[in-house]
């Protein structure tokens, strides 16, 4: 092998070294950018699951309210049937008529406000399951460009081991070729290894 092979040898050596020396930086910041996208997910994930959580309390509020309407509704209808039946006691059923009317209209506005949390929650949700779509896509990209430069990594790593390999080769055979070894006797032994 010539001076000029080997120093070649050597140059590839050293750039396919550098190469590595790439790959293992760029796989570094792949992990952090993984950790932090799991960071996120994990994040959307327990907004996703607070909101849920509220949501559902929400509904069993509303529909809590809305038992109490209907009650106090079929207590009102009574009252007033009550209140027919018994002109004696017109002024005391009156007076318990328009509380609970009041209460009624109370309670009707307290489900307003508490259905249009609902909407808004409902709302909030939605985007938030939006968002955790795309974080989940975005990771799934992440996760298939890793794979992909770890298997180049990893390809690159056996063409670095195989480089090795022959120049020692190279080098070992070098000696007996400075001793006086035909150049095709060498290059057949070379093939048969």
């Amino acid at each position: 092998m010539s001076a000029g092979d080997e120093a070649r040898l050597v140059r590839q050596k050293t750039e396919y070294e550098e190469q590595v020396g790439d790959w293992y930086e760029r796989w570094g910041e792949e992990q952090v950018k993984n950790a932090e996208l799991e960071q996120k997910l994990a994040k959307s994930e327990a907004e996703r699951k607070r909101l849920s959580t509220q949501t559902q309390d929400q509904s069993k509020e509303v529909n809590s309210s809305l038992e109490k309407v209907n009650e106090l509704q079929e207590e009102l209808e009574r009252i007033r049937t009550e209140k027919q039946q018994q002109d004696g006691k017109l002024g005391k059923l009156q007076s318990q008529v328009d509380n609970l009317d009041a209460l009624v209209k109370v309670t009707e506005s307290t489900v307003k406000d508490t259905e249009e949390k609902l909407r808004e929650a409902e709302k909030q949700r939605d985007e938030l399951a939006a968002t955790n779509a795309g974080l989940h896509a975005e990771f799934d990209q992440y996760e298939a460009d890793y794979t992909e430069k770890l298997a180049a990594f990893e390809q690159n790593a056996d063409a670095q081991e195989q480089l090795d390999k022959v120049l020692k080769l190279f080098q070992e055979e070098f000696t007996e070729l400075a001793k006086g070894v035909n150049i095709d006797d060498y290059l057949k032994q070379f093939r048969e290894t």
